[in-house]
């Protein structure tokens, strides 16, 4: 399987570095839905616990109040018919089927006479008397707790009501379940109106991120054309000033590029000419091999700087160009093509490199057109076939090939060679400036502007770069642009 990168290389390509995976993993729209959704939660269960002691509290006062009230009740009718005693034992299934009520059954009383005798009882009431203390008290009886409120007559009778505590636990719990579960079934539907409320809030942050993923080196314009939120103003104050400050420092690296290069190219082409003439004129008074070595050794370098200062000022050129539309021509790519081999022929034959040239022809449409700068595609291709011709091994080829789509109207060149290839990490940092693979090209020199010079050229004509090694071997460069 062959190895392979793909570059974009759009103008929009953005100056800011990626997000990590840490920062990536944040999300403010899903920590504060589930922190607003945990707070409502807490809430409800505060609210619950709180219904629960509050109802309980309520419950207990409520049924000693009824205790109390029944027991007085008791108190009179018993003193009125205090000369006519009466044993109340009422059918218990009367009571709870037809006349009564579930919790009847959980509410006793006793009328226990001076002596000890149960004069009145309720149907649930214990045959024996209960053991209650006077006012309000609690006991067990059965393996239940009982509620109980005691009077003593005037007689000298005990009116005992009592109540299994059972049934306050069970109102007030039915009183917090009634709160707590209307709130639980609305909890999907805050969440869902959390989720939605929350992201139309963070609305305008997106938009200000698509702003910034959309700032390139061709366009650092500030961040005006969206609105902003009130927070968000000073990060918006932060990276238009330091937009600014980039535009700036862009603005003198460039100048400084133009600059340098364009000094350079003066003493650099006196030095180029005085060591031609030195070579000659050591030719001619015979001088030693040495001596010819070394002029021929300065005159390389001084033609490797020339080149170097030729790429230079041109990538200053394309640097400053933010837009491919000013002069542009109708071109044929052949008719460059064939003008880069003649010039690089010298190079090949050095090498013994076969150059050859794949571009079928058809006569339906006029093929491998395209709108661009003719300087600009000369370079592109010059650099593809420069490296491939350094990067080869003696005796092998080089193969520039040329597909148009007719349909989709794309555009490919591809410069293939039988080198070494790239190695895994030239293969993601190869279009970057100054950057040379050394595990491959020790043996060689160069800049390490002539892909970068390609990739500059390729984003100013909206098309990308993608790098890969053969699985025979050797190198595969290829650039997709659209024809015409």
């Amino acid at each position: 399987m062959s190895q392979s990168t793909s570059v974009s290389a759009s103008p929009s390509t953005s100056l800011l570095p990626s997000s990590t995976q840490a920062m990536s993993d944040i999300s403010i729209r899903r920590r504060l839905t589930l922190m607003i959704i945990g707070l409502l939660v807490l809430t409800s269960l505060t609210s619950a616990i709180w219904g629960y002691q509050g109802a309980s509290h309520e419950a207990e006062e409520l049924f000693d109040a009824e205790l109390a009230q029944l027991a007085r009740f008791l108190q009179t009718q018993h003193l009125q018919a205090e000369d006519h005693p009466l044993l109340l034992v009422p059918g218990p299934h009367v009571i709870d089927e037809v006349f009564g009520h579930k919790y009847e059954k959980r509410i006793a009383f006793q009328i226990i006479s001076k002596s000890g005798n149960i004069l009145v009882s309720s149907a649930k009431s214990p045959v024996e008397p209960l053991q209650a203390e006077i006012g309000f008290s609690n006991f067990m009886l059965d393996d239940k707790n009982w509620r109980s409120f005691k009077i003593i007559a005037e007689n000298g009778s005990q009116i005992i009501t009592a109540q299994d505590e059972k049934i306050r636990q069970e109102l007030a719990s039915y009183i917090a379940q009634e709160s707590l579960i209307p709130q639980l079934l609305m909890l999907p539907l805050a969440a869902l109106f959390c989720w939605l409320a929350i992201g139309r809030g963070l609305a305008p942050l997106n938009a200000l991120s698509q702003r910034v993923k959309s700032i390139s080196s061709d366009s650092l314009q500030p961040i005006k054309d969206i609105t902003v939120p009130q927070e968000a103003r000073g990060l918006t104050d932060s990276l238009n000033d330091l937009l600014a400050r980039l535009e700036i420092t862009l603005q003198r690296e460039r100048q400084f590029t133009a600059d340098a290069a364009h000094e350079l190219r003066t003493p650099l082409a006196a030095l180029q000419l005085h060591t031609q003439l030195a070579q000659r004129q050591a030719v001619k008074s015979a001088a030693n091999d040495q001596l010819n070595q070394s002029l021929d050794q300065v005159l390389q370098g001084t033609r490797r700087l020339t080149r170097l200062v030729e790429q230079l000022l041109m990538l200053s050129r394309l640097e400053s160009q933010s837009s491919n539309a000013a002069g542009q021509s109708t071109l044929s790519l052949i008719p460059i093509c064939q003008q880069q081999f003649s010039d690089l022929l010298p190079m090949a034959d050095q090498k013994h490199l076969q150059l050859i040239l794949n571009a079928p022809q058809t006569n339906a449409v006029p093929t491998y057109q395209i709108n661009g700068h003719s300087e600009a595609l000369a370079i592109l291709i010059r650099n593809l076939l420069d490296n491939a011709i350094k990067y080869s091994p003696e005796n092998g080829e080089v193969t520039l090939s040329l597909q148009q789509n007719d349909l989709t109207n794309q555009l490919q060149i591809s410069v293939t060679d039988q080198g070494c290839g790239f190695s895994q990490q030239a293969l993601t940092h190869a279009t970057e400036r100054f950057w040379r693979d050394i595990e491959s090209s020790q043996s060689l020199t160069g800049s390490g502007l002539g892909l970068s010079l390609v990739k500059r050229i390729v984003e100013l004509m909206d098309g990308s770069i993608q790098i890969e090694n053969q699985q025979a071997g050797g190198a595969k460069v290829t650039v997709f642009l659209t024809g015409k």
